[in-house]
């Protein structure tokens, strides 16, 4: 397996579960996620890939690991 699928599947695993990690750091309504950080980090770390590629993959990961959450908590309520 090449060194950048590899690498684009880690970044399409981590962060979206990164993302769902959250701290308020004040009270109120502040949130903030882990998951902006971890990508850049991985960006930065990883120079091999590219970062248009990568941000729509994780992007769209990011948005169908959030419909399955959301699809998972909507069938524990009723």
């Amino acid at each position: 397996m090449s060194e950048k699928l590899v690498a684009y599947i880690f970044m399409i695993i981590a962060v979206p579960i990164a993302g769902e990690m959250k701290f308020y750091p004040i009270d109120g309504d502040l949130r903030v996620s882990l998951g902006t950080p971890i990508f850049f980090f991985i960006l930065l770390w990883l120079r091999k890939i590219h970062p248009i590629i990568s941000g729509l993959l994780v992007g769209t990961a990011v948005v169908l690991f959030r419909i399955f959450l959301s699809g998972l908590q909507a069938d524990s309520v009723q």
